[in-house]
């Protein structure tokens, strides 16, 4: 389904070319969407802090071990939608405050990246790699703090 939706979005941006304001809100409600998702990613990971790999060999019949492991595949779910929206937004150009909300965002990078089990962390780094390879491929240009 993403990869239908991320196709009608290419063809969408490279067949009207001039539909410059539905374009801009489309973005605007795209950086709405990535920081909803990123404000729920912060809070996942402080509700889901009984659920480690090694709880699971211990108590994986207790309930609140498996309230926990379903709160860690929402974070899985969450950072999968914020890789989603970064490509889209790489997509159409479109990064520059993408890059800057993402680097505002210390909270998740210092205390909570620590937190979510290093199985599920991987698309939380998936999201930072994709930024910085748009920055290096000079896509966008972020500001010298952002950088």
């Amino acid at each position: 389904m993403k990869s239908l939706v991320l196709k009608l979005f290419k063809e969408s941006s490279n067949g009207s070319a001039n539909s410059s304001s539905a374009d801009s809100s489309c973005i605007t409600t795209l950086y709405e969407c990535f920081q909803n998702c990123q404000d729920s990613l912060l809070v996942l990971p402080r509700e889901a802090t009984g659920a480690d790999e090694l709880a699971v060999e211990e108590e994986l019949s207790s309930g609140s071990k498996v309230q926990a492991f379903r709160k860690i595949g929402k974070i899985d779910l969450e950072a999968d939608n914020l890789l989603w929206l970064a490509e889209i937004l790489s997509d159409r150009h479109a990064v520059d405050e993408l890059a800057s909300i993402w680097a505002r965002q210390t909270e998740l990078a210092a205390e909570l990246h620590t937190r979510i089990p290093v199985m599920h962390r991987h698309l939380v780094s998936c999201v930072t790699a994709r930024l910085l390879v748009v920055v290096g491929r000079g896509a966008t240009l972020p500001s010298r703090e952002t950088r």
